[in-house]
């Protein structure tokens, strides 16, 4: 994906061959972490990219999308691919072909989180595109009309890029934003929200209590009641703690309007960093309101869904990161090899922030495993 968005933007805005690399890495880790950030001014909203960079911002999305929808998921496809290979490769030994079919390779969780994902986007994708068409998107092509509107679909599931004026946008646009913050992405992933998962659940609960069944299944599968208390238990949590942020910041500044406060208390919450140019006007008390809600976004909702996670599934993840985990030191090399001019000149304090920040994550992570652990001693001490 890299190199695709290096392929894409190459010669375009200016930049060395070194430069290229470093730009394309940072929007590429910031796109699949959910992070947001770019260095363009503007965001990519930039002109730069606005006209003719149609696959950059396809690229962007996909990353987005692959970091939003958990890793377990991430390692259920990994263990597809595998299976495909051994299955092509038998087929040269042997010449006979399995015909069995490998829909049962898909496991539950995979199947809820890719058929949700695909609904919200499409949904979100003709949604922006019918409100926006000669608003926001006027005097664009068609296909960038809808790559537009694909991306900014995309965003809110919680990447924060924006490439468009979002306090330009219709009231019914902003109105899908804040249901696409809301929900995020999968659980176990780069993306905040409640969790494509728990909207799943809570939905499914609600068919089921609409049809008068006591059971709620998917796929030929009933869903454990404990699931079901755990991510209603979230939706509530979530709406109160919105509830109450938007009402003491509508006391503190009454001169925003309501959907502007509640575009800005959404947005935290679900750790997305979009904004209706209504955040430099907040004042030193609203502000560290919404830090609150980010802290509480990315920590407690996260903590409260622990419950959900099984502790194999953790397991699997945690396998499959470490498998992988020297690939991941590929786009810090190729950022250290492009800005080591500007790293020499500090390079003490550098290695003390790094070593710092190293002890202090290495201490958190160390603590928040003995925490997991003693929890599931406890659950299987009950059982």
């Amino acid at each position: 994906q890299r190199q695709m968005c290096i392929r894409d933007s190459h010669g375009t805005m200016g930049m060395d061959v070194h430069e290229e690399l470093a730009f394309s890495a940072f929007h590429s880790i910031s796109a699949f972490c959910n992070a947001g950030f770019s260095t363009l001014p503007g965001n990519l909203g930039n002109p730069l990219l606005m006209k003719g960079h149609n696959p950059f911002y396809i690229y962007i999305s996909l990353l987005i999308i692959l970091g939003g929808i958990g890793f377990p998921i991430l390692v259920n496809f990994k263990d597809i691919i595998l299976y495909h290979i051994r299955r092509f490769w038998r087929f040269l030994h042997t010449w006979e072909w399995d015909g069995r079919r490998f829909y049962h390779l898909y496991n539950l969780n995979t199947r809820i989180v890719l058929i949700v994902t695909f609904l919200l986007l499409a949904v979100g994708t003709v949604g922006i595109a019918f409100f926006e068409w000669n608003a926001s998107f006027a005097g664009m092509s068609v296909a960038d009309k809808w790559t537009q509107a694909f991306f900014n679909a995309v965003c809110p599931r919680t990447a924060g890029f924006s490439s468009v004026d979002l306090a330009g946008l219709g009231v019914q646009t902003l109105l899908l934003y804040l249901i696409l913050m809301w929900i995020g992405g999968g659980s176990q992933s780069t993306a905040g929200g409640i969790k494509v998962n728990a909207f799943a659940v809570v939905v499914l609960n609600l068919v089921a209590v609409l049809r008068g069944t006591e059971r709620v299944e998917v796929f030929g599968r009933e869903l454990s009641h404990d699931s079901i208390r755990r991510s209603n238990a979230t939706v509530v949590m979530s709406f109160g703690v919105l509830f109450v942020s938007v009402f003491i910041i509508s006391i503190l500044e009454p001169g925003l309007s309501l959907l502007a406060i509640t575009f800005e208390c959404v947005s935290a919450i679900s750790t997305v960093g979009s904004s209706l140019n209504a955040t430099p006007l907040l004042g030193s008390d609203s502000k560290l309101l919404v830090a609150l809600l980010m802290f509480v976004g990315r920590v407690g909702l996260i903590t409260l869904m622990l419950g959900i996670i099984k502790l194999s599934d953790v397991h699997d993840t945690a396998c499959f990161l470490i498998e992988i985990m020297p690939i991941m030191f590929i786009p810090p090399a190729v950022g250290l090899m492009a800005s080591w001019d500007v790293i020499q000149a500090n390079l003490v304090a550098y290695l003390i922030i790094a070593a710092v920040t190293t002890i202090v994550v290495m201490a958190v992570s160390g603590l928040v495993t003995q925490a997991v652990l003693k929890k599931g001693k406890k659950g299987a001490e009950k059982k």
